[in-house]
């Protein structure tokens, strides 16, 4: 059943509801408080710049629940140098971590770390790595091609690469980054051919491509 409340007092800049009074500065029902600056409920204190929601805490400057009071001001990262420097043990769940060397966020739950998740950004093949042609010896010296990349998130690159027109013109060989070509030394092999490399993060593919010329001289 509703229950009556009795209107008191309206003046000024008071209030008075039953044994409610608000006042300009201060708002005091029950047991609970309220004034310019602060709210305490029972043993939680909520700061003027906090507001709390059922059991949702947001805050600006600082909250004390239960007695435990969170960091002031936004929450901020610890630094360390890798991934791998971040501790094990004796951890706090909500606590944040920053990882110089690659620049990843961590978060922990209190017993492990996770990666915070961030829009992926792909790979980019340095330009000055590679040219766009190569004219190849018809000798049958190597032309040795060593990509570089750089991968925004630090995860290990995978490479590869496709050919077209390649025929019996030469032979590719690759380790990691670094392609070989080695060319035919037979005339009729003469040719022109083409080939794409890329480099994976495992989500996006850095690009690049060259053109290869193999030409012999007539000798009368």
């Amino acid at each position: 059943m509703a229950q009556k409340v009795d209107l008191k007092q309206t003046k000024g800049d008071t209030l008075t509801i039953g044994t409610t009074t608000l006042t300009s500065s201060n708002l005091s029902v029950g047991s609970a408080s309220i004034n310019s600056t602060a709210i305490s409920i029972g043993n939680t204190v909520i700061t003027s710049t906090s507001i709390t929601v059922g059991n949702t805490v947001v805050s600006n400057s600082g909250v004390s629940v239960g007695g435990s009071p969170l960091a002031s001001g936004p929450a901020r990262a610890s630094q360390y140098a890798t991934g791998n420097d971040l501790p094990l043990t004796n951890l706090t769940a909500g606590t944040l971590a920053y990882a110089n060397s690659t620049g990843v966020l961590y978060l922990t739950n209190g017993s492990g770390w996770y990666k915070v998740s961030m829009i992926n950004q792909a790979p980019s093949v340095w330009a000055n790595s590679y040219a766009s042609s190569y004219t190849l010896s018809t000798e049958g010296a190597n032309t040795i091609i060593t990509l570089q990349a750089t991968e925004p998130e630090g995860t290990p690159l995978i490479w590869s690469y496709s050919n077209s027109g390649l025929g019996s013109t030469a032979t590719i060989y690759q380790s990691n980054n670094v392609f070989t070509v080695q060319p035919s030394t037979n005339t009729d092999f003469a040719g022109n051919f083409s080939i794409s490399f890329s480099a994976s993060d495992g989500v996006n593919i850095g690009a690049a491509s060259a053109a290869f010329t193999l030409s012999f001289t007539s000798t009368l």
